[in-house]
């Protein structure tokens, strides 16, 4: 299993971001020292979601649950797919 590796808190380096709240809603784009205490005031974790734009994507999030979300694996595609066991 591949690590998950992001940038939070204090260690997101871009001096702005986007930033996206806990359900989806965007906040805006800030500074990333603003957008941390935001976080914060929350009792949530600043996370880095993307590195390639400009400015950077950054939500508002408990990083703890991300990534015990992130270790459960997923179901099958396709929710009428059952597995038989055994052959008849």
């Amino acid at each position: 299993m591949s690590e998950i590796h992001s940038y939070i808190n204090e260690y997101i380096i871009a001096p702005i971001v986007q930033v996206a709240g806990n359900d989806g809603e965007q906040l805006g784009t800030m500074s990333a020292k603003d957008a941390l205490l935001l976080a914060q005031s929350k009792k949530l974790d600043l996370v880095q979601i993307t590195y390639k734009s400009d400015p950077i994507v950054c939500r508002i999030m408990d990083y703890n649950k991300f990534l015990g979300e992130k270790s459960i694996p997923r179901k099958t595609k396709n929710p009428g797919f059952k597995i038989k066991k055994g052959a008849e």
